[in-house]
């Protein structure tokens, strides 16, 4: 028998005893004696016993090998999560104290609450003059709270503690795949080394172990400490972490809560630990999907996929379709329009796909009105939930600097459960967590997560045991979020099939990174197709079962590189993947009858193909045992094994013959039909084209639309996919513009043009008249442009050159800037005098800097932007500042400044000089562009509608509109889109040169794909009506300014081009 040695600030002994766990939640099960109290869940018993002053003081995991037992000790400590508490020279512990019966407060099917409270005493038996009142919460999905409060006694006299700790030990002798994660941000291969230690504020929150014994498999155990609080003062002073040297075995990691604080009557601290204690999924119906996720970003077209996009994906064997935040107004979880939702719905579901909506915590008045009934009423099957994280729902600061605990551990585990409730145990939830590192604790209820979207994730694509270590992070099935273009191969695709991990594509023309984003399935899915077919040929729910390597070997080969998958739906009907990361061999394929429960003779059919184009499904021949040839594969080569015994299955057959209409589309010779009915009708600054859809044998995925102004060259605009309309918002007013659309095929092929249609367009542009108010406009083609092309730092750094002056303090101050996370990132700072001799510091001052990143390595002359630099404590945003404190006054002539460099970001700052280091002066500036960037023409507007065409030029510097109204150059009102993720139209009032927000509301605009954007007021009196891409997003009243001018604006550091401006007013 293994034995192992886990513990909580103690040393605990692992037995593996054989038994099955169950993801369906059961009710908990508590046996009270006057020994202990013994709470058994799903897959794990906890025992709190009376001789460790009622601390959890045993735990048994099951897992899919058996199970852990946890118990034992390390050196005088006892009891997982027991405090220690210090109070001058003297340790109190509280598993050696003297403690009450355990009071039971709640005790339902899946919840136990009790109270316990606790006298610690010294190694001596002396006791604590202060006492520790502890809550523990345990859930049956698997996690355990405890809420704890040292508490001072009325007449307690003088008493100082000095420290509490917390925290957990694990035997790392013997494992073989340790893994240390600090959940601040997933650290890829750099995991944290045995004898590692960080004292790191952004990693204090959350510790999580990998305890992996044969394979990287993820026996995850997840511990965490709600509130970063010290004892005493504020911020993270006197609060770290550390991972302390082996001691016979154990290495333990602990929390230490410094103060002094001295006690008076009451509580004189308190926080909350949890234990998150995952397990696989041996059954689960997010095992095989084939999830397309509608990420929509132009509010110009369809809010929701269209019937073809949903034929797109029944096609190419698509079983759920999630859509991404833009199916809902803000201000709760309704549809943009319930009536086209509802159609989305039916013709999924007609379909057979399901249905997956977006859903984040950061609503939480939405994500309160999520029940039963709401999912129901929408015709939902599931919840997909991002920011899934402990570091993402809880990592906002209170008016103290400490950590907001709206979203602490503990009720994020309840509001998993309430999905969980509003969905059924037959729903879907599928969690993502951005760029951070997932937690356990968010998983216990969860079906999927979604890996991915930092880029250092793409390690799954490089290490076969970083990919297995993701294919059970957190114990949910992985979808990975294919976004980037590392995903998107068919090594991608190879890497999925061998760690039983499946692809989760993106379409619809959406806001995130760098992707070649689709409306069309086909398009943006194509890199997956083989796989998503081999998945497609079997039912996937919670009947069937999956085998992996990292977990159950249930088959394999004779070579180290190929890795095998077992798809189980019953005795009769199995899929094995064999997939092909290392050379290229020719390996014999093993299948475990016994374990599979494999008796008689099968029929194989073999799946694959290097691409979608050239895959089939072909008869393999018989099996009844023995190996299975897979002949010659490719590095990257992954083939499917269908085994069926006796007749083909319904579902079977129904899939092999999509299947051969798919690959036929891929090779069909013959273009579509000529488009028919095509229409285009003029309007002030935009041009609304129809047409007919074409027909074509299998699936029309893209239209392109043809476009010749005043008879000059044809040029293409967007191809517009899934839809037969185009709203044209760059056709310059006051030309003669002709159009024509033709048919693109699955394969490729396209059709001859359709009929022409001219219009004339109406009105003139007015941005060739325009004054620049500030900033730096220029023409670029048929567009106006503003903006100064910013280079991002780079590791030259900037010189700021200026006469010999005198001073004694230099400073840079930082106002904006973009990519920066709103902080400040010096590497190294420079000043000189007129010799070119660097001056030496006497001292460094700064606003404060983030944990690690002290200001005085801005000037040790070290450039290695890694390892090295001043970054400002992030928690106070911009403006932020660094300066030298030359210790006496000097000559100085220059300041050489190295900013972080990634090739994406750069910052807005001033050198600044003083001489008594209070009062300063603007020495030189970086070459940021005018803060609001204005341009005025000389037409005025009372009553009426203005309007003007925009395109980003940046991804990350989008921003900018429409200025009207304006009886000055510093006064009016602005129409703008707001540069968030999640797109916003603002309304403000300019005054004085500065914006003042009127109202805002959500409107979804592509800032990291950019589009053209038509922004349009009409203004009747004091009322203004705001559209968006000829959508009415909101109505205001204000009487400020009447009349003025019209214009542009761009709010500093963003870059956007200007077309068609224009004014209609009302004639009274």
């Amino acid at each position: 028998m293994n034995r192992w040695h886990v513990a909580v600030v103690c040393a605990t002994v692992f037995a593996l005893i054989l038994t099955t766990a169950c993801w369906a939640q059961q009710p908990l099960q508590v046996q009270r004696t006057d020994a202990a109290l013994t709470v058994t869940g799903d897959h794990f018993s906890a025992t709190w016993d009376a001789a460790r002053a009622w601390q959890l003081g045993a735990l048994e995991i099951s897992d899919y090998a058996g199970s852990w037992r946890l118990d034992g000790e390390r050196g005088s400590v006892k009891g997982i999560g027991s405090a220690a508490l210090r109070c001058g020279e003297t340790l109190y512990l509280a598993s050696r104290g003297e403690a009450g019966v355990p009071e039971i407060i709640e005790h339902t099917g899946d919840r136990l609450v009790f109270d316990v409270r606790v006298t610690p005493r010294a190694e001596g038996g002396a006791a604590c003059p202060l006492a520790l009142s502890e809550r523990f919460t345990v859930l049956g999905e698997g996690a355990i709270f405890c809420e704890f409060a040292i508490v001072a006694p009325e007449g307690v006299g003088e008493v100082t503690l000095d420290e509490v700790e917390v925290g957990m030990a694990i035997d790392t002798e013997s494992l073989q795949h340790l893994r240390w994660h600090w959940k601040h941000t997933w650290q890829g291969s750099e995991d944290l080394a045995r004898e590692a230690t960080l004292d790191d504020p952004r990693y204090l929150r959350t510790m999580g172990a990998t305890l992996a014994r044969e394979r990287p498999y993820t026996n995850q155990v997840e511990m965490c400490l709600e509130e970063r609080k010290p004892l005493s003062g504020d911020g993270d002073a006197g609060f770290r972490c550390e991972v302390t040297a082996d001691e016979g075995g154990a290495k333990a990691f602990s929390w230490r809560i410094a103060g002094p604080v001295k006690a008076v009557p009451g509580t004189v601290y308190s926080n909350r630990w949890g234990l998150a204690m995952g397990h696989q999924r041996y059954a689960d119906n997010a095992i095989g999907q084939r999830i397309a996720h509608w990420q929509e970003g132009n509010a110009s077209l369809m809010t929701y996929p269209s019937d073809s996009a949903i034929d797109a994906m029944a096609e190419c064997g698509v079983s759920m379709n999630v859509l991404h935040l833009y199916w809902y107004g803000r201000g709760g979880y309704t549809p943009f329009d319930e009536a086209d939702m509802r159609r989305w719905t039916a013709s999924c579901h007609a379909r057979g796909i399901a249905c997956v909506v977006y859903a984040t915590p950061h609503d939480r008045e939405g994500a309160a009105g999520i029940n039963r009934e709401w999912v129901q009423g929408l015709g939902l099957d599931g919840i997909y939930f991002d920011f899934g994280s402990l570091h993402t729902m809880s990592g906002s600061k209170d008016a103290d600097g400490r950590y907001n605990r709206a979203f602490p551990a503990l009720p994020g585990v309840e509001l998993t459960r309430h999905f969980r409730e509003a969905v059924g145990p037959e729903g879907i939830i599928i969690s993502h967590s951005g760029g951070y590192a997932p937690d356990t604790f968010f998983h216990l209820n969860l079906n999927a997560y979604l890996p991915g979207e930092a880029g250092v994730q793409t390690a799954m694509l490089d290490n076969v045991s970083a990919a297995a270590y993701h294919s059970g992070m957190s114990y949910a099935v992985v979808h990975p979020w294919c976004e980037y273009a590392d995903f998107q191969t068919r090594h991608g695709s190879a890497t999925y099939a061998a760690m039983g991990g499946f692809p989760h594509i993106l379409f619809g023309r959406g806001t995130h990174q760098d992707n070649n984003y689709h409306r069309s399935v086909y398009r943006s899915a194509e890199f997956a197709l083989p796989y998503w077919q081999m998945l497609s040929t079997i039912p996937m729910d919670r009947d069937t079962r999956l085998y992996t390597w990292a977990t159950e070997r249930a088959a394999w080969t004779d070579e180290p590189g190929v890795h095998c998958c077992v798809y189980r739906r019953s005795a009769d009907l199995l899929l094995i993947t064999a997939s092909n990361l290392g050379d290229p061999c020719t390996p014999a394929l093993q299948i475990d009858r016994e374990l599979l429960g494999l008796e008689g003779g099968y029929r194989v059919i073999r799946l694959g193909g290097p691409d979608i184009a050239h895959f089939a499904a072909t008869e393999a021949g018989d099996w009844s045992g023995g190996s299975i040839d897979l002949g010659s594969m490719a590095s990257s080569d992954y083939v499917g094994l269908l085994l069926i015994r006796g007749a083909t299955p319904e579902h079977t057959q129904t899939e092999l013959a999509r299947i051969e209409r798919l690959v036929a589309a891929f090779n069909d010779p013959q273009p579509p039909t000529v488009p028919e009915g095509f229409t285009a009708n003029a309007s002030t600054g935009a041009v609304e084209l129809q047409w007919q859809a074409s027909d074509d044998e299998h699936h029309v995925v893209e239209y392109r639309i043809h476009r010749s102004i005043d008879g000059g060259a044809l040029e293409l605009l967007p191809a517009v996919e899934e839809e037969t309309r185009f709203r044209d918002v760059t056709a310059p007013m006051g030309r003669t513009v002709e159009y024509a659309v033709s048919a693109i095929d699955v394969a490729g092929n396209e059709s001859a043009r359709s009929q022409a249609a001219r219009v004339s367009m109406p009105g003139r542009a007015l941005e060739d008249g325009v004054a620049a108010v500030s900033g730096h406009w220029e023409r670029d083609g048929a567009w106006l442009r503003q903006g100064v092309d910013r280079q991002p730092a780079t590791e030259a750094g900037e010189l700021t050159e200026f006469a010999p002056t005198t001073a004694q303090w230099v400073r840079a101050y930082f106002t904006g800037g973009q990519g920066n996370h709103g902080s400040a990132h010096v590497i190294e700072m420079t000043v000189r005098d007129p010799r070119g001799n660097a001056i030496k510091p006497a001292k460094i001052t700064s606003i404060g800097s983030d944990p690690g990143h002290p200001d005085t390595d801005a000037a040790d002359g070290i450039t290695d932007r890694m390892a090295n630099g001043w970054w400002s404590d992030r928690t106070k945003g911009l403006p932020a500042w660094i300066a030298f404190d030359l210790g006496e006054p000097r000559q100085i002539s220059s300041v050489w400044l190295l900013t972080y460099w990634d090739g994406k970001r750069f910052y807005d700052y001033t050198i600044q000089l003083s001489t008594d280091g209070q009062e300063w002066r603007d020495i030189g500036t970086g070459t940021a562009p005018t803060s609001n960037a204005r341009a005025l023409s000389d037409i005025e507007m009372t009553d009426g509608a203005a309007g003007v065409t925009t395109l980003e030029l940046d991804p990350e510097r989008a921003g900018g509109g429409l200025l009207f109204r304006c009886p000055d150059e510093n006064n009016g009102y602005s129409l703008t889109l707001e540069p968030r993720w999640d797109g916003n139209l603002v309304l403000d009032k300019l005054v004085d040169g500065k914006l003042q927000r009127l109202a805002g509301a959500f409107f979804p605009f592509s800032i990291h794909n950019p589009i053209p954007h038509r922004l349009s007021v009409e203004c009747d009196g004091p009322v203004i009506r705001c559209y968006g891409d000829g959508r009415l997003v909101m109505e205001v009243t204000d009487e400020t300014f009447a009349s003025g001018r019209v214009g542009m604006i761009v709010p500093s550091g963003r870059r956007l081009l200007f077309m068609n401006l224009s004014v209609e007013k009302d004639e009274q």
